[in-house]
């Protein structure tokens, strides 16, 4: 079954990779500035240093997204991000979409 869900997570994350990039590359020729940069406090249910790392490696991978820093007590990343409109639905797209499966496969 966790081949499955690596399988299926690896094919999403290709997918919101590309999309990434195009919306990247459309900012990056077009002369308006369609950007709307942020930085979102996110709460984390990843708890070892592993899985800490792999969600942050595989967030700061995605263009237009960077982990900045790791809360003290490991209970938040602060991410930038080239494209917030709004904070809720970056954090709820982010547990769903990427640590969800991270947990999924790990635990």
């Amino acid at each position: 079954m966790k081949l499955w869900y690596i399988l299926q997570f690896v094919v999403l994350y290709l997918w919101d990779l590309s999309l990434g990039a195009l919306r990247v590359a459309q900012d990056v020729i077009t002369p308006k500035d369609l950007s709307s940069p942020g930085i979102i406090k996110f709460p984390l249910e990843v708890k070892t240093d592993f899985e800490i790392a792999l969600l942050s490696n595989l967030i700061t991978f995605s263009p237009g997204t960077m982990v900045i820093d790791l809360a003290p007590d490991n209970s938040y990343l602060y991410i930038h991000m080239m494209f917030l409109e709004n904070e809720e639905d970056a954090i709820k797209e982010f547990k769903e979409q990427i640590e969800s499966r991270v947990l999924r496969i790990l635990r």
